[in-house]
């Protein structure tokens, strides 16, 4: 069976997903100025700076002393008793309130983010979405023919998701510094660092739709929910 060839994406119009890429700016840890270009090269990074954390922006110190500041596409920190953490979207199984009783559902781990994704969506049970005192829910309607909503939820990473072509036609494999020059490692090094982990995850319910999957993947400012047609 061939896992895609047709790919159908169900977007809520007041949700927004950004994908988080980091954009990295070096300054010099004394006079603000450029420190790493081609004449001087790169510099290993050491630790973050957690003290001068933005919502959407780190600063990570560089063995030289100089700091590379990455500005995100989107949100990598959330507020705590006033304290930037990390924002951390890997799922959990938690306890909630759904449909007025007391329910196992899948939640980000650290998040402002109040989602919920129910572990099947029998009975009425809904993906949910809060923000400002009020709660969204969606999923696919009872009422259509031929659906199964028994489908229990199962957490993946959003890499291998069939819905994201990307991941399938880039397979780099593990990385090998075999014939490669300091600086380039220590490249690959600080942008492993700043690409962070855990800002995004997935559950699928398969064969909700008959030869059809339903994908949630849970973002820093959202949700996106697509379905993937599984064609013989």
């Amino acid at each position: 069976m061939k896992k895609i060839t047709s790919i159908v994406a169900v977007l809520l119009s007041i949700i927004m997903v950004l994908s988080v890429w980091p954009m990295a700016v070096n300054q010099s840890g004394n006079d603000g100025g450029l420190l790493a270009n081609a004449s001087t090269g790169l510099s290993l990074i050491v630790s973050e700076d957690i003290s001068k954390r933005e919502e959407c922006v780190k600063h990570f110190d560089c063995a030289d002393g100089s700091v590379i500041s990455v500005l995100y596409a989107g949100p990598v920190h959330y507020q705590e008793n006033g304290q930037w953490k990390d924002i951390d979207n890997s799922l959990i199984l938690s306890e909630i309130v759904l449909n007025g009783a007391m329910r196992a559902a899948y939640v980000p781990r650290a998040s402002t983010l109040p989602i919920s994704i129910p572990l099947d969506l029998a009975d009425g049970k809904k993906i949910t979405l809060s923000s400002g005192g009020y709660t969204v829910g969606f999923g696919p309607s009872a009422v259509n023919q031929n659906i199964s909503l028994q489908s229990a939820a199962t957490v993946t990473a959003v890499e291998v998701l069939a819905s994201n072509i990307s991941a399938r036609s880039d397979d780099r494999g593990t990385p090998n510094n075999v014939g490669k020059t300091q600086q380039e490692i220590i490249r690959e090094n600080n942008d492993e660092i700043m690409a962070l982990e855990n800002l995004s995850s997935a559950v699928v319910y398969e064969n909700v739709f008959p030869n059809t999957d339903m994908e949630v993947v849970v973002g820093s400012t959202g949700i996106r929910e697509y379905l993937v047609v599984n064609i013989p």
